[in-house]
């Protein structure tokens, strides 16, 4: 009985054999081992040369990574994923730009029939009721398809209308909303909120510095309050400051700006 070793199976590959019999291991020519179930049928050849490989393969049970690594393989060979690279390559320039302008027609003509499905759908619905053909489950398919049409068309309405709300609103609400989860060192910074500002915010929570005031707000709300700040709203008044309805930080109003560079500044807090 011959040694084992790695050896040229009937396949051609190089496959583990021991004990007079093929494995399910094949080392491909990078080095790479991987499994292969495809084991033949014929053991070994006794004249079978042993070839120059000295490592045996690692030992242990069939992984998902391996059997992942076999179909691979199967599929393309021992290319691997140039093989993948090598045909997306191919395509040129020209063959990705169709890809993005097909995807775009697709998006574009899923938006518009879903504007066109949640006026159609009722009447079409209402026309098979009354010719007495709307029978069976009929009725919650076209009722599923209406409800999926006006989900896209209110998400496609609400993203390109916007909030509504002026800038410097939507990043205070922002700033509120991750005083809960932002570091306290960044809050309570020259960037964010003016020397006026913290000491205002330290003295509504009754405490020396800014820093501790964050950390006492926190104390006090959950995670749920901080997201109810996040939606906090807001009226300018005369003056230029905002009004603030009820909220658990008990600030009711607030003079605020932009910046370019770190989006919002609290300038007062009252």
């Amino acid at each position: 009985m011959y040694g084992p070793g790695w050896r040229q199976d009937p396949q051609g590959k190089t496959r583990w054999s021991e004990n007079g019999q093929w494995g399910d291991q094949v080392r491909d020519s990078s080095g790479g081992v991987y499994r292969d179930h495809h084991v033949p049928s014929t053991p070994p050849r006794m004249s079978a040369p042993r070839l120059s490989h000295a490592d045996p393969p690692p030992g242990g049970g069939s992984s998902v990574i391996d059997e992942l690594a076999a179909k691979n393989r199967q599929v393309w060979g021992d290319q691997g994923p140039g093989a993948v690279q090598q045909a997306l390559g191919g395509m040129g320039t020209g063959g990705f730009a169709a890809i993005l302008v097909g995807l775009a027609v697709m998006v574009f003509l899923f938006t518009v029939v879903s504007f066109v499905g949640v006026v159609a759908l009722p009447i079409v619905g209402f026309v098979l009721y009354r010719k007495g053909r709307l029978r069976g489950v009929k009725p919650a398919v076209l009722g599923v398809a209406w409800f999926l049409c006006l989900a896209t068309t209110l998400t496609t309405v609400d993203r390109f209308s916007g909030s509504g709300l002026p800038e410097e609103v939507e990043q205070a609400q922002a700033f509120l909303s991750l005083m809960g989860s932002d570091s306290i060192s960044r809050i309570c910074t020259e960037p964010y909120m003016t020397e006026q500002a913290r000491a205002a915010m330290a003295a509504k929570e009754g405490v020396s510095g800014c820093a501790e005031a964050v950390g006492r707000i926190r104390q006090r709300l959950d995670e749920s309050a901080f997201e109810d700040l996040g939606r906090l709203d807001m009226t300018r008044t005369d003056r230029g400051t905002y009004l603030l309805e009820d909220n658990p930080l008990g600030w009711r109003e607030i003079t605020i700006s932009t910046q370019e560079t770190y989006g919002i500044l609290f300038h007062a807090i009252s």
